[in-house]
């Protein structure tokens, strides 16, 4: 008996079984008669005239290839829109296969540069749709996934990972002292003093320390002034010496020295 696998024409047959008859399928494999005898038994005696036994072949189906997957991280902000290329974190691998899509900084970057903006990471998207934009379509091929690490599923596994514009970071804050010299009407008698400019919050600031600063006495107009007291309020007589507004502080920023 031999069961051992056959090729013809580019197929390969496997066996299958012994025919219990003469006829396989719609055909008549051997005409029985007085001198044709058919039999269904592997063993036997021979007879007078010729025995015939029908070995049944079936064919034999290529296999079918192991199913394997692919696994693709998506970059969007805030409202859907791509900020970098997509990258294939796993390619072709056998379905069960382990990945990870937060390895390093190249699978999730912490900023993106776009267009000259700054983009932060912010979140895994919980969904396909961000903003209102469908990142991912799912179908039959491709799925969502809003895990950064699993096992690698036929077909395409998407990952989308959400970015926020960087906002400019504010200028840290200064201050500058400016002293002002008037007379007890509040019309000014020597040009304003720059005593301190664009200077950390907090410094501290002397506008006594030099005749220069505070003299005791000013010429102007051929009048002589003498210094009388530090202004308690930014309006002297009837003059409003310094205009007080968001970025001027009277109180802690601006002296204005009366002279009389």
């Amino acid at each position: 008996m031999n069961n051992q696998a056959q090729s013809l024409n580019g197929k390969t047959y496997e066996f299958k079984e012994v025919s219990k008859t003469a006829k396989v399928g719609d055909k008549d494999v051997v005409t029985v008669d007085d001198t044709n005898k058919f039999s269904d038994e592997t063993e036997g005696t021979v007879e007078e005239g010729t025995t015939h036994v029908i070995y049944v072949y079936k064919e034999k189906q290529p296999e079918a290839p192991a199913p394997k997957g692919s696994v693709v991280v998506h970059y969007v902000n805030e409202a859907g829109e791509e900020i970098q290329d997509p990258f294939k974190d796993t390619t072709d691998q056998p379905t069960g296969t382990g990945f990870n899509t937060a390895e390093g900084d190249r699978e999730q970057p912490g900023s993106i540069a776009k267009d000259g903006k700054t983009y932060e990471f912010k979140e895994v998207s919980k969904t396909a749709k961000v903003g209102d934009k469908d990142v991912v379509t799912v179908d039959d091929t491709n799925k969502f996934s809003d895990e950064t690490e699993g096992t690698v599923k036929e077909g395409t596994t998407h990952v989308i990972y959400v970015y926020k514009e960087k906002q400019p970071e504010a200028p840290a804050p200064k201050g500058s002292v400016v002293v002002h010299y008037v007379n007890e009407a509040g019309e000014e008698i020597q040009s304003e003093r720059s005593d301190l400019t664009n200077v950390d919050p907090g410094t501290r600031y002397n506008t006594g320390e030099t005749d220069l600063e505070k003299p005791e006495s000013i010429l102007f107009k051929g009048k002589t002034y003498e210094f009388k007291e530090v202004s308690q309020t930014p309006k002297v007589g009837d003059e409003t010496v310094v205009k007080e507004n968001i970025t001027k502080e009277f109180s802690s920023q601006e002296k204005t020295k009366v002279m009389s």
